[in-house]
């Protein structure tokens, strides 16, 4: 009886071994998921945290409608007259830390600014009243000081640069005195004409597969017809489809595409509300669109960004700015509190500018800049 107990004992002693073995191990299994939990937790609220609206500095006093980059610093103008809370005449220029002003700045309001040949050219637009002297409708800045570069005899909207000349679009019907219908190209010292030209106001460039494409508030461009929106190849205008049934106000590049943004409701024939894509041969709507009209457009890291007067992107809301990635539009923490008018990749960011004085629900003064 004693070695059957003894027996009984060691049997339960290594069931009992056994069990705490199976215990500690599954322990360690709950242990090491817990942890693991913690961890992806810790990584989405990290993320959460990273992708998140962030003020450049003070911002500044007044509205920013238009942004480049100059010598690797952002560029920004508009109606303000402050930046960082110090004098900075409607241009300032931010280096990473803090806004500065380039010069006395400018004499009026910019549209659109670019950087040419080593020079800052701002486009302004205003209204010259009937007797008064004739003014520059753009400005040069050359690192230390502006100077005025005559040309265009009414406002300047829209710069870009095509073949090594610098493309203004705008109001205006004449350069240096010529027939220059809203379009001109400047090759450093005189300007010239783009064929034809088109027959409204050109709210916006960019260059799309070796052609300058031109976007407004013209039906006719070269003589025929082209809906809001036209390419250039150098020698001849050609209208993309059936254009738009409103204007374009904004072109990018994205994917391979050309995105127009504006206030129109149609591309080509087919339902697209303020954005829509051209491929080359034909238009398309990107899901629902925007509710409002469309500023602003930016390729950033593989998505597609919109700013303007919209509430609703794709049916869902946002403030006034959102992004597409390809199959659906999503709100970017919440966006702003009034219209975008500009957008621009830089230094890793996006920046933002427009009407607003909040970004993603934090003070941001006209201009932000978005964490993803």
């Amino acid at each position: 009886m004693l070695a059957g107990a003894c027996l009984s004992r060691l049997v339960l002693r290594n069931v009992g071994a056994a069990m705490n073995r199976r215990l500690a191990r599954i322990s360690v299994s709950l242990l090491l998921i817990a942890l693991a939990a913690v961890l992806c937790a810790s990584a989405d609220e990290r993320t959460a945290a990273q992708k998140a609206w962030f003020p450049l500095g003070e911002g500044t006093d007044l509205f920013v409608a238009c942004l480049t980059q100059y010598e690797g610093r952002l560029i920004a103008a508009g109606q303000f007259r402050t930046a960082d809370g110090d004098s900075a005449y409607r241009v300032a220029a931010w280096d990473g830390s803090r806004w500065e002003p380039l010069g006395f700045g400018l004499d009026y309001s910019a549209l659109a600014l670019c950087a040419y040949e080593g020079r800052l050219i701002a486009g302004e637009h205003f209204i010259v009243s009937p007797g008064e002297p004739p003014e520059p409708f753009a400005e040069v800045w050359d690192g230390r000081t502006w100077a005025p570069l005559w040309g265009p005899e009414s406002g300047v909207e829209a710069l870009a640069v095509y073949k090594g000349k610098l493309i203004a679009g705008g109001m205006f019907t004449s350069v240096d005195g010529h027939a220059a219908n809203h379009v001109a190209a400047w090759d450093g010292s005189r300007w010239e004409p783009l064929g034809e030209g088109v027959n409204g106001d050109v709210a916006a460039l960019c260059v799309y597969e070796g052609r300058l494409v031109a976007g407004g508030y013209f039906t006719s461009a070269g003589g025929g017809p082209a809906n809001h929106v036209a390419a250039w190849d150098g020698r001849t205008w050609t209208r993309l489809g059936g254009g738009t049934n409103g204007c374009v106000l904004a072109l990018t590049v994205h994917d391979g595409r050309l995105i127009a943004g504006g206030t129109f409701s149609t591309a080509g024939g087919v339902i697209a509300r303020g954005v829509a894509a051209w491929d080359g041969t034909g238009w398309s709507g990107l899901a629902e669109g925007t509710n409002g009209f469309t500023f602003a457009l930016a390729s950033y890291r593989g998505k597609l960004v919109a700013g303007g007067d919209f509430k609703k992107a794709g049916g869902i809301g946002v403030g006034y700015v959102a992004a597409w990635d390809g199959s659906r539009w999503y709100d970017l923490a919440g966006g702003m509190n009034q219209p975008v008018r500009a957008l621009l990749p830089f230094r890793g960011h996006l920046v933002a500018a427009g009407y607003f004085t909040t970004a993603g629900g934090t003070p941001a003064n006209h201009i932000a800049a978005w964490r993803d």
